[in-house]
């Protein structure tokens, strides 16, 4: 993986939850833990990218917010993704995966979706 994609909760107007000092960290085997990435992000409903400096291969990530914005002693997220620097993955019948959004289990989540 070369990096990570964040989108805030999009639910709370004063951006309750939104964390600004993080830590990123990778693990082979969930026990012995190597700091990939420490920064900043922004109060924001928009998408951030986080890029690491090198490609990371790993079977777990960790991602520790250090610190919100103002008094808010919490932390969340709606969604994660991680950029995927591997080889070109195909589905079982060989065909390129495609990106499909799917429903959460919070309807506030999924405005503008169909249900």
């Amino acid at each position: 993986m070369n990096g990570l994609v964040l989108l805030s909760r999009q639910n709370h107007r004063e951006h309750q939850g939104d964390i600004h000092d993080y830590t990123i960290q990778a693990s082979d085997d969930g026990r012995q833990w190597r700091e990939i990435a420490r920064g900043e992000l922004a109060s924001t409903f928009d998408p951030q990218s986080i890029s690491f400096s090198n490609t990371v291969t790993a079977k777990h990530l960790k991602l520790t917010a250090l610190s919100g914005f103002g008094n808010d002693p919490t932390a969340s997220l709606a969604e994660l993704a991680v950029i995927y620097a591997g080889p070109k993955l195909t589905n079982d019948n060989g065909g390129d995966i495609e990106y499909q959004r799917s429903r959460t289990a919070t309807t506030d989540i999924d405005a503008g979706i169909d249900v």
